[in-house]
């Protein structure tokens, strides 16, 4: 059986406003009312119900350092002004890349939040990591989100159509690619 690359543990990354660090479970009611409000959810494929399945979702995704394949990361977008929770970005590492996820608050959209994280979330893949490529699946009705990926670079993958069941509605999901930073 091959051994994973030596990555990295997991350190936070700074930008200029934003700080990507691991959400701590103190910090799970914060988190429960940004994945349940229905403006900053509503492409999302997670749902939390309660606090306490937020809990169990940190407890799994959020409170390791340890980086390794098949294994989501889940970091909070924490303003570095007053370290409120501004929202939350995520990887998971397969084979020679790697998939992101983000969400902003309905109350932080529109401030450049999601494409500062989803930069340096990036880089760290590329730099750190040393993977080939990124990949974001995002609902084909989802603008601001497409509109990101381009702005970074992605261009649509052609992988076979795909969907997602958000709530009771199935929803077609596109992917985009960027390879070889």
């Amino acid at each position: 059986m091959a051994s994973e690359p030596a990555w990295p543990v997991w350190a936070p990354i700074l930008t200029r406003r934003l700080c990507l660090d691991l959400i701590q479970p103190d910090r799970a009611d914060e988190w429960f009312a940004i994945r349940s409000h229905a403006e900053s959810a509503r492409f999302q494929r997670w749902r939390p119900v309660d606090p306490v399945e937020v809990h169990w979702f940190l407890h799994c995704f959020s409170s390791r350092a340890t980086i390794r394949h098949g294994e989501w990361k889940q970091l909070g977008l924490f303003l570095n002004q007053d370290n409120r929770l501004a929202g939350d970005c995520g990887f998971v590492v397969n084979g020679n890349e790697a998939e992101i996820g983000y969400t902003v608050a309905s109350e932080h959209q529109h401030k450049g939040y999601g494409i500062e994280a989803a930069t340096a979330l990036v880089n760290f893949i590329f730099s750190e990591l040393k993977l080939d490529c990124v990949l974001a699946r995002t609902v084909s009705d989802n603008r601001p989100s497409i509109r990101l990926l381009e702005k970074l670079g992605f261009k649509p993958g052609h992988d076979r159509p795909a969907a997602i069941r958000i709530g009771d509605q199935s929803m077609p999901l596109v992917t985009y690619r960027l390879c070889g930073k």
